[in-house]
């Protein structure tokens, strides 16, 4: 029996206690991660291999070659690829921070203060929950960097690295 067909029996046993499930469920979110590069790795050899759209279509149980396409661009990049996209945000998330500190009117404005400390808790998450601090950050950001086009710019850049 192949590793994968291993992984999936093993799946169908459901836990079999509530301390169980609650431990299965936080290995959810790795499981997709590992599905999604398993099934973007797999397409990609098939492809590689001279596999049609049309194959691929049939073999993920897909209505048509498009189906299959859009499928394979949803799963985004290679590893490689996302670890540019997280090194990008980390950049423009320290910029944003630099730009923060040295400002001098940010004292007294409870919002900005905590966007500035919302940034730097980003700076030191993990990718998933790097994102979701960034995004409050520079929703906390916005009225104040209109005003201000150095901070307005990075956090216009921030915004474009954590969207979907």
């Amino acid at each position: 029996m192949s590793d994968h067909r291993a992984l999936i029996a093993a799946l169908r046993r459901p836990p079999s206690s509530r301390a169980a499930a609650i431990d299965a469920l936080g290995d959810v979110p790795l499981l997709r991660a590992a599905l999604d590069e398993f099934e973007r790795s797999t397409i990609d050899t098939a492809r590689a291999g001279g596999a049609s759209w049309a194959e691929i279509a049939a073999a993920l149980g897909l209505a048509s070659r498009q189906a299959a396409e859009q499928r394979r661009a949803r799963l985004g990049g290679t590893p490689g690829q996302r670890q540019q996209g997280v090194d990008k945000l980390h950049r423009a998330l320290d910029t944003l921070a630099h730009l923060l500190d040295n400002a001098t009117d940010t004292h007294g404005n409870g919002r900005v203060a905590l966007a500035r400390d919302t940034v730097r808790l980003a700076l030191d998450a993990p990718p998933g929950q790097q994102i979701d601090l960034a995004r409050l950050a520079i929703e906390d950001l916005r009225d104040y960097a209109r005003e201000r086009p150095r901070i307005a710019a990075a956090v216009r850049r921030v915004a474009v690295l954590t969207r979907h």
